[in-house]
């Protein structure tokens, strides 16, 4: 009786210990595919939107590009991160001119550029030597896409 107490305890925690392993590896491979399908999702309505709701969509697309191409760093995937990276200073160009022309949401636009040329500044510090160029240049074209938008708020007419 004993004995079959014990079998059944012994097979219980066999059982766990093969379950438990297998259901950790799962969310991390469902995680990037609802990223995938938020991203995708994001990207149809600002490619659908119109003015100043294009600029805030792009930039938030933009934004997530950035902390993807830092997760990809991290990770040693650096030739990925460098097309995010590339991906995010396209989207924020989409939103410098969907800003520029409605001129709506001209501040919230340079602000986020602004924190996001800063953020993409700390990532490239977190570089190796060879992976910073890129990272560098898209630093720069995020700070000439604020400084732009500043030039059009401050305009005289």
């Amino acid at each position: 009786m004993r004995a079959a107490a014990t079998f059944r305890t012994l097979c219980t925690v066999a059982v766990l210990c093969c379950i438990a392993p297998a259901q950790q590896g799962a969310p991390r491979t469902a995680q990037p595919a609802a990223e995938s399908a938020a991203a995708a999702s994001l990207r149809k309505r600002a490619e659908a939107a119109q003015g100043g709701d294009r600029a805030k969509l792009f930039t938030e697309l933009a934004r997530d590009e950035v902390e993807q191409a830092n997760a990809k760093f991290n990770a040693g995937n650096a030739d990925s991160a460098q097309a995010d990276v590339a991906r995010a200073t396209a989207d924020a160009q989409e939103a410098t001119q969907a800003a520029l022309t409605t001129r709506k949401r001209l501040k919230q636009t340079q602000l986020a550029l602004h924190e996001l040329s800063r953020r993409l500044d700390g990532i490239e510090h977190s570089l190796s030597a060879e992976d910073r160029p890129p990272v560098k240049q898209a630093v720069d074209r995020l700070q000439a896409m604020a400084t732009q938008l500043l030039e059009a708020m401050f305009k005289h007419k």
